[in-house]
C-alpha cells in the first residue's frame, strides 16, 4: 500500500492458490507502509477470522507492516496467522497492529499463530514485533494445533489479556500444539494482563533474553521450559509444575510467591535472582559457577537445592524439609537469616564453606547432628544447622571465623 493509503473492508484474507492452472508455489504478500492504514469494519459469520494469513492448506501468505503510522486495526475481530498454510506477520519500524475478541460467543480468541494441523502439509504461524506495537485484546494462542513461533526484538510491545503457548494435546495424529514466544532485546517486552501458560496442554517454551522483559498480572504457570538469559520477568505467582524447567540468569519476581512441584526443576547459570517465597517440592540446581539468590522464604516442604562446583546459594529462612546439598568442589552457602535456618546440610567437606550473616564469638558445639554457633551476649544462639553427611563430623570438624560475617569450613 503507498503512503497515505487507506484501505477499509470487513476482512483481509492473504493466500496465494492459482492451481491447478498454473501451479504456483509463490507467497502471498502484503504491505502496509508508512502513513498507510488497513481497517476492518463490518460483521463476520462464527468462527471465522476477519484477519487471516495463509488460510489455504499448503501455501504461503505474509503481511508486513512497517514504518510510522502503518496501521492494520482489526475492529477488535480476530487474526489467524498461519490459519491452515504457513503464515508470516511482520510489525517493524513504528508501526501498530490491533486485533480482539470483542464477541467472545463468535470466536474465543483474539490471535491464533499456528492453528490448523494437517498430515501432508502441515503448516506454521510466525509473528515477529521490533521496535513495534501488537495490541491484543483478548487471548492469544501460540501454536494451537501446529507450530506457532512469537517473537519480540528489540523496542517491541505485545499487549494481551492471556496467553497459552502449545495449546492442544497430541490426538494421536501429530497434531499437538508446539509453540514458542522469544522476548529478546533492550526494550523487548510482553505484557500479559491476566495469565501465561507456558505449555497449555501442548508443548510450550518461553525465553526472556538480553534485557527483555515479561510480565502477567495474576500468574505464570510452566508446563514447559522457561528460558531466562540476561532478562526480567514479574508476575503475582508463578508455578513450576511435573516436568517443567525454569533455567538460566536474571531476575523473576513472584510477589506471592514461587510454587515448585516434586517433579519440577529450576536451574541457575550464572546469576539468577528468585524474588518472593518460595515453596520448593522439587529440585533447585546451582550449576557449576552459578550463583543464586533467593529473596524470600524457602517454605517447609520436601525441596531440595544442589550446589554444584564453584557455585554460590544465598538464602533467607529456609524451612524445615528444605535440603541443601553440597555437590561439588568449592561451593558456597550464604545464610543472610541464619537464626531462621530450619533445614538440612547435607555432604559438607572440604573446599566448601558456610557464610553467616552474623557474628559468631564462641566455639562451635556439635551434638547430635546439629552445629550450633553463639555470639555476642549470654545464651546467643545464632544459628543451629543440622548437618548431614558421608563424614562423621565432631566439634572438631569446622573451623569458624567470627565475622561478621561468620564463615565455616571443615578442618
Amino acid at each position: 500500500m503507498l503512503r497515505g493509503a487507506i484501505l477499509t473492508t470487513p476482512k483481509l484474507h492473504i493466500v496465494v492458490d492459482f492451481s491447478p492452472n498454473p501451479p504456483t508455489t509463490g507467497v502471498a504478500m502484503v504491505t502496509v507502509g508508512e502513513h498507510s492504514r488497513v481497517v476492518i469494519s463490518g460483521c463476520n459469520p462464527p468462527d471465522t477470522y476477519a484477519i487471516s494469513i495463509a488460510n489455504i492448506v499448503g501455501k504461503h501468505g505474509t503481511l508486513v507492516v512497517q514504518g510510522a503510522h502503518a496501521v492494520v486495526d482489526g475492529g477488535n475481530q480476530p487474526m489467524s496467522v498461519g490459519q491452515d498454510g504457513t503464515g508470516v506477520l511482520t510489525i517493524k519500524k513504528g508501526a501498530v497492529v490491533s486485533v480482539g475478541n470483542g464477541d467472545p460467543i463468535k470466536y474465543p480468541w483474539a490471535l491464533v499463530i499456528g492453528n490448523h494441523w494437517h498430515k501432508l502439509k502441515p503448516g506454521s504461524g510466525t509473528v515477529e514485533v521490533s521496535n513495534a506495537s501488537l495490541l491484543v485484546h483478548g487471548q492469544v494462542i501460540v501454536g494451537r494445533n501446529t507450530v506457532g513461533k512469537l517473537d519480540v526484538h528489540e523496542r517491541g510491545l505485545v499487549v494481551a489479556e492471556d496467553v497459552a503457548i502449545g495449546w492442544a494435546p497430541d490426538s494421536g495424529q501429530g497434531d499437538q500444539g508446539k509453540g514458542s514466544v522469544t522476548v529478546k532485546g533492550s526494550d523487548a517486552r510482553l505484557i500479559v494482563d491476566n495469565s501465561l501458560e507456558v505449555g497449555h496442554m501442548g508443548v510450550g517454551s518461553l525465553t526472556v533474553a538480553e534485557h527483555g522483559f515479561v510480565s502477567a498480572g495474576i500468574a505464570i504457570n510452566v508446563n514447559g521450559a522457561l528460558s531466562l538469559a540476561d532478562g526480567q520477568i514479574e508476575t503475582t505467582a508463578l508455578g513450576v509444575y511435573t516436568g517443567a524447567t525454569l533455567s538460566g540468569h536474571g531476575t523473576v519476581i513472584a510477589s506471592a510467591g514461587f510454587n515448585i512441584n516434586d517433579l519440577g526443576a529450576i536451574t541457575a547459570h550464572q546469576q539468577l535472582n528468585l524474588i518472593g517465597d518460595i515453596d520448593n517440592a522439587g529440585t533447585i540446581t546451582v550449576a557449576a559457577g552459578g550463583d543464586l539468590r533467593c529473596f524470600g522464604t524457602l517454605l517447609d516442604d520436601q525441596g531440595s537445592i544442589e550446589l554444584q562446583a564453584n557455585s554460590v546459594a544465598s538464602l533467607e529462612a529456609v524451612g524445615s524439609g528444605q535440603t541443601i546439598t553440597f555437590a561439588g568442589n568449592n561451593a558456597k552457602l550464604v545464610l543472610r537469616s541464619p537464626g531462621a535456618f530450619g533445614g538440612t546440610i547435607k555432604n559438607f567437606g572440604p573446599t566448601h564453606s558456610i557464610e553467616l550473616e552474623a557474628e559468631v564469638t564462641l566455639p562451635p558445639n556439635f551434638a547430635n547432628g546439629v552445629l550450633t554457633l553463639t555470639g555476642p551476649g549470654n545464651n546467643n544462639v545464632v544459628a543451629q544447622l543440622q548437618m548431614q553427611g558421608a563424614i562423621a563430623y565432631n566439634t572438631n570438624s569446622f573451623n569458624v571465623v567470627p565475622g561478621p560475617p561468620a564463615v565455616i569450613t571443615y578442618v
